[in-house]
């Protein structure tokens, strides 16, 4: 038995379907990352809703970490590959559009 025979390979999925994946993953990933930062700001005792607003950049940093551990958890499966990856980016450009929004108008 050769070791070719003994791995299962995952065929290629089409490109088209691969790319609705990343694409959704990534819509997914940015609202997951924004919609976890800004409850874990606003949730922060004795602030307004302009600091809790501002605290989000700063609760950005628990939020990122836990979409990155989605991500990289749903990249182990090959079927949910480009689902991670997409989840992936989202909440990268979810944590600079929220650090970017709140340095540049905060």
């Amino acid at each position: 038995m050769s070791i070719n025979e003994t791995r299962r390979y995952v065929p290629r999925p089409d490109p088209a379907l691969a790319r609705r994946r990343i694409v959704a993953g990534a819509l997914l990933g940015l609202l997951l990352q924004m919609l976890v930062a800004i409850v874990l700001g606003l949730m922060m005792p004795g602030t307004s809703f302009s600091d809790g607003v501002t605290m989000s950049a700063i609760s950005s940093m628990v939020a990122t970490p836990a979409c990155f551990a989605v991500a990289f958890s749903l990249m182990f499966s090959p079927r949910t590959r480009q689902v991670g990856v997409g989840l992936l980016i989202g909440a990268i450009v979810g944590t600079l559009l929220l650090a970017g929004g709140c340095a540049a108008f905060g």
